[in-house]
């Protein structure tokens, strides 16, 4: 009795070492290539990178905003809902920012209304956007900072930026 016991611990053993050289020789076919691991998921019912809405939190605090186009633009809130952020479906990375003051009924900007202030560093934290418009607003005259050049995602700049005191051209667009 004892050999057909035996008989069948060798016959497992082979089973499983056949199976595991098969495995391993068909490894190429069945693994995929190693890749690096996908950032990070959001947590649960939101898409917004943390690391991103601090980026824009900390952008934000370098404007002046007295129109409140940003009031949307709160930590309790996922930054894909905010004014003028778009987000990747499927990464949640900012992808999109649009920065602009707003305009009355026939396109013009409201004296008093521009955004300014300064355009913060914190904007090289979002290395996937692809857009970025921070047209029509007042930073003073002062030019678009050289760091947007290391945004390597970006395809569409969009900068007219204003500067005037108490006249605001007809059209700025």
């Amino acid at each position: 009795m004892a050999r057909p016991r035996h008989l069948i611990q060798v016959v497992v053993i082979l089973l499983a070492t056949w199976s595991l050289l098969f495995l391993r020789s068909s490894s190429a076919i069945v693994v995929p290539a190693l890749r690096p691991p996908p950032p990070p998921a959001a947590p649960a019912g939101t898409l917004c990178i943390l690391r991103e809405r601090d980026a824009l939190l900390t952008f934000k605090a370098g404007l002046t905003d007295p129109s409140n186009y940003l009031s949307s633009w709160r930590g309790e809130v996922d930054c894909c809902r905010w004014t003028g952020v778009e987000c990747s479906n499927r990464t949640g990375h900012v992808i999109k920012l649009q920065v602009r003051s707003n305009t009355n009924s026939e396109g013009e900007l409201v004296p008093g209304t521009t955004i300014g202030g300064e355009i913060s560093s914190s904007l090289l934290t979002l290395r996937h956007l692809k857009h970025l418009d921070l047209s029509s607003n007042n930073f003073g005259g002062k030019p678009i900072p050289e760091f947007i050049g290391v945004l390597q995602s970006l395809t569409h700049l969009t900068c007219k930026l204003l500067s005037y005191e108490n006249n605001p051209p007809a059209n700025p667009l």
